[in-house]
């Protein structure tokens, strides 16, 4: 017990130090605007998306996060969205309350949206989970600390019904943390963290192939890169095989059905943390509010039939 409680904390340590700060997900591509508030307003649907993904299945208090999403077209210039992230890491957790929204520039044969979020963030840390080597220490004299801090996110996403490419920055602001001292020890600075993101779709008459690209970067840390192929037949059923460099593939498999779309993804974990877990699981449940159901408009990404429909309504998809 001991070993891996110094093994949770020499991780959370890592985590800052390097600062990978913010919630990993497998179903990057299907959830942008957690990353990219540009995103907000660019597809017909309007989803409401609940997320839930348990990391390192089988290690003692490894991260488990929880995501609800949506975001619509307010007006053909004008999208908005929001997000909330509960994401617990051991005897840490962040609590994210976020809301964008995007400006959406038409230019006859694609579009350019330029984004902005502001959200909250909650950071709690519960010292009655950790055991210290000096319990006199004043500075570890607590039971539970909880600090609200406020943050930004700004997005450009230039997109059709056959492409998008993004740029985005994240936690512009940098706040700063204090979570187990009163005075200036121990102070966790929040990292920008800047995000590249694209994808284009091959279509072959009722399948779609679509090849996507991630990269993340933050200051004092490897640039982190997911590279996926997803698939997609007659709008319905679809797969997906993603490899996340250094980390894990993934494996993905979803179905919609009406207005619901269920997807499921495995990590294979390829990193030394192979030997203590079992893989990573996310499942997605998607349901669309639109007034009107989209049957032949793909419910994430760009799409086939999203040309057609957005020169008949006036409308984006991507």
């Amino acid at each position: 017990m001991r070993k891996i409680l110094l093994f949770i904390l020499a991780l959370i340590f890592v985590q800052f130090l390097f600062a990978q700060q913010l919630p990993q997900i497998s179903m990057r591509q299907n959830n942008l605007l957690l990353n990219n508030p540009a995103v907000a307003g660019s597809t017909v649907s309007k989803d409401i998306k609940l997320l839930h993904r348990a990391q390192w299945v089988g290690f003692e208090d490894a991260p488990v996060t929880s995501v609800i999403s949506f975001h619509s077209e307010l007006s053909k210039t004008n999208g908005v969205g929001g997000y909330i992230i509960n994401d617990i890491t051991g005897p840490t957790s962040r609590f994210i309350v976020n809301a964008s929204y995007a400006y959406i520039i038409d230019m006859d044969k694609m579009f350019l949206s330029f984004g902005l979020s502001a959200e909250l963030m909650q950071y709690r840390l519960h010292g009655n989970s950790l055991t210290y080597s000096d319990l006199a220490d004043p500075t570890m004299n607590f039971n539970s600390e909880r600090k609200w801090r406020p943050e930004a996110n700004f997005g450009m996403l230039l997109y059709n019904d056959r492409f998008y490419a993004g740029f985005a920055v994240n936690q512009i602001i940098k706040s700063e943390f204090r979570p187990y001292s009163a005075n200036d020890f121990g102070e966790i600075e929040m990292a920008r963290h800047i995000y590249l993101m694209g994808q284009y779709d091959f279509l072959v008459n009722t399948h779609r192939i679509s090849p996507s690209l991630f990269m993340g970067y933050a200051k004092s840390s490897p640039i982190s890169a997911d590279i996926n192929v997803a698939w997609l037949y007659n709008n319905s059923l679809g797969a997906s095989l993603g490899y996340r460099v250094g980390d894990a593939i993934s494996i993905l498999a979803g179905y919609r059905f009406s207005r619901f779309y269920l997807a499921y993804s495995y990590d294979i974990v390829t990193s030394q943390l192979r030997t203590v877990n079992s893989g990573s699981h996310e499942v997605m449940l998607s349901f669309d509010i639109s007034p009107q159901q989209r049957v032949n408009t793909p419910m994430f990404s760009s799409g086939n039939t999203a040309k057609a429909y957005r020169r008949q309504s006036g409308k984006r998809a991507f």
